[in-house]
């Protein structure tokens, strides 16, 4: 891979919107639709 590919891999690209909630909203949205199962919150 040549040196404008990694930028692009690591750069390029369009950012989305995550989601907006409260990280207590999140994780009882996520007990709520999935009990018992393990989820992953992120940050930035």
């Amino acid at each position: 891979m040549n040196l404008a590919g990694l930028v692009e891999l690591l750069f390029g690209g369009e950012k989305l919107l995550g989601c907006e909630l409260a990280h207590s909203d999140a994780v009882a949205l996520a007990g709520f639709y999935f009990p018992g199962r393990a989820y992953c919150l992120v940050a930035d």
